[in-house]
């Protein structure tokens, strides 16, 4: 039946949320205690966390449908919080679904929910004080979960797609030669397909980052790309960044409350443009963002850049930010 199914797709399809491990193995190195509270069969969840490697991660595994209710019902949390000897005042609770918040709040606990099937708004309004996408939007500001940049004397700032210092983040339009686009993340892909100006358009019309992105690296439109991209993929950056914020108040005061800070982004799939909390990737956009950052404080609050020219400013940006360019680098998206 469905569930002889499911259960041969897990060894091969069930992948962790971005971030899980690397949080679940912070949480285990500060000493708490946790545990699995799941409405699924036991077997199942057995299955699902002997699969990921997850097992030895937690104290307990509490089954919604052996408790005398489960979710929304309070009792599977209140098992576990018994099991796990915690009062409901020092619990969090991480869920993704209306009936997993609801359940946690009405034991008393406080809840993130990870929007990796439901809205934000949905599990807000079952019980969530706080939502994420993933789990690497919770460690990025658990102490010691990432490190400082090296010597380790220097505050760092990790920040990830959806940061306001990410390209992905929604509600922030740049223009740039005369066009609006909906964000920086949409006119560096676009910038791909110089002289295809249909698909450049195409992507200036998606509605969100990921789908202006997904058209951008799709591998039927690789061999659309400019023959000039690798080298002018820099510049376009610096400029993409350079309207994003001035343009936007919002954007600039942000950028500008970070200094003093190394700013990095995590990307566990882009070593060119981001780091995997290891400094074996090149981070460029932190970099970029550091050296506008300085930039922007020598301009003054009244600096905005209209999108038009600027040849000279945008290319001693790239300079400064790629001192010593290596070709073997041109990797990024």
């Amino acid at each position: 039946g469905e569930e002889r199914r499911l259960r041969a797709l897990v060894p091969t399809a069930l992948q962790p949320v971005m971030g899980l491990t690397k949080f679940l193995a912070w949480v285990r190195a500060q000493g708490l205690r946790t545990a699995v509270v799941t409405n699924a069969p036991r077997d199942n969840a057995e299955l699902m966390l002997e699969t990921l490697g997850f097992k030895d991660y937690f104290d307990a595994l509490v089954i919604g449908p052996e408790c005398a209710h489960g979710k929304p019902h309070p009792d599977p949390y209140r098992t576990a919080l018994q099991q796990l000897g915690v009062d409901p005042s020092n619990a969090l609770a991480l869920e993704d679904s209306p009936s997993g918040v609801a359940s946690a709040a009405a034991a008393g606990v406080k809840v993130v929910g990870v929007t990796t099937a439901y809205s934000s708004a949905e599990l807000r309004a079952s019980g969530a004080e706080l939502t994420v996408p993933h789990y690497v939007g919770l460690y990025c500001y658990c102490p010691g979960a990432l490190p400082p940049y090296p010597p380790g004397d220097r505050p760092t700032i990790w920040f990830t797609a959806e940061d306001v210092l990410s390209n992905f983040c929604p509600g922030h339009p740049v223009r740039i030669a005369g066009k609006v686009w909906p964000t920086s993340e949409h006119y560096y892909q676009s910038r791909k397909f110089a002289g295809h100006l249909e698909l450049q358009e195409q992507i200036r019309q998606q509605p969100t980052c990921k789908q202006a992105a997904a058209i951008g690296r799709h591998p039927d439109n690789q061999h659309k790309f400019a023959p000039s991209w690798d080298e002018d993929k820099n510049s376009v950056m610096i400029t993409a960044l350079l309207a994003k914020f001035t343009q936007n108040e919002a954007c600039r005061s942000q950028l500008l409350n970070t200094h003093g800070k190394v700013l990095m982004e995590y990307s566990e799939k882009d070593k060119y443009w981001g780091d995997a909390g290891d400094f074996r990737g090149s981070n460029y956009l932190g970099k970029a963002l550091m050296i506008l950052r300085d930039h922007l404080m020598a301009r003054g609050p009244e600096y905005v850049w209209d999108g038009d020219g600027g040849e000279a400013e945008i290319a001693a940006l790239v300079a400064r930010t790629w001192p010593q360019a290596r070709g073997a680098e041109a990797q990024g998206r």
